[in-house]
């Protein structure tokens, strides 16, 4: 199965629904918890290991394509990572306080 997506939580979810696997046995399989695989299916990020388990576990490889940006886009890209980031940073200070 070839799927050209850009979330990989979402292929993971369509992959493991088509083998007809549980969260908790892909899980156990890949050794984390059920809830690794419950967020990362709804959108979270994990380290590159953490998937390779993942669709591994499923009977997967993965590999990773990089795809040229057009100037204007990569721009817009990282202008957004940063932001981003700000954001992420904002809140982390608002929640310590």
């Amino acid at each position: 199965m070839s799927v050209d997506c850009t979330e990989p939580g979402e292929t993971l979810r369509e992959l493991r629904l088509s083998l007809n696997v549980s969260q908790r046995h892909l899980a156990g399989e890949a050794g984390v918890d059920q809830a690794v695989v419950s967020r990362l299916e709804r959108g979270a990020d994990a380290r590159w290991s953490t998937w390779k388990r993942l669709f591994s576990a499923l009977g997967r490889e993965i590999e990773l394509t990089a795809h040229p940006y057009g100037a204007d886009d990569a721009e817009d890209f990282l202008k957004d990572g940063v932001e981003a980031r700000r954001e992420r940073m904002e809140a982390g200070r608002e929640a310590r306080w």
